[in-house]
């Protein structure tokens, strides 16, 4: 049996807080369908880092906006896609966690790499 389905199967949970506004639930639904390719663009730039990324680093790379990447970063975390593993300076002297790829991150994207070549 193959592990690349379950490892495409997996899906960002775009949800609005449980007690918050319906404009937020309503944003939240509008959101789905960005919430994978956002999740898959940090990924192969997480994956590509050795040293691991920060949240200022991604944002800038990707260009997805810092309440998009912070809800995808929850996402993924949750998924154990990602993991903070340390900390380092930040932009603003503030000390700021630094994300890095598990072996099932970096399972799913090795198959989003193939994908791409096909």
């Amino acid at each position: 049996m193959s592990e690349q389905p379950s490892l495409l199967d997996w899906q960002p949970v775009t949800k609005a807080r449980k007690r918050g506004p319906e404009t937020s639930k309503a944003a939240a639904r509008k959101a789905m369908p960005w919430a994978t390719p956002q999740c898959n663009a940090l990924l192969l730039l997480i994956s590509d880092a050795s040293r691991g990324l920060t949240r200022a680093d991604l944002i800038t790379l990707s260009g997805v906006k810092e309440s998009s990447a912070c809800a995808r970063l929850r996402d993924m975390q949750d998924g154990g896609i990602i993991e903070v593993r340390g900390i380092r300076p930040g932009p603003y002297g503030m000390d700021v966690q630094v994300y890095h790829i598990t072996p099932k991150g970096e399972a799913r994207a090795k198959v989003l790499r193939d994908m791409a070549c096909k």
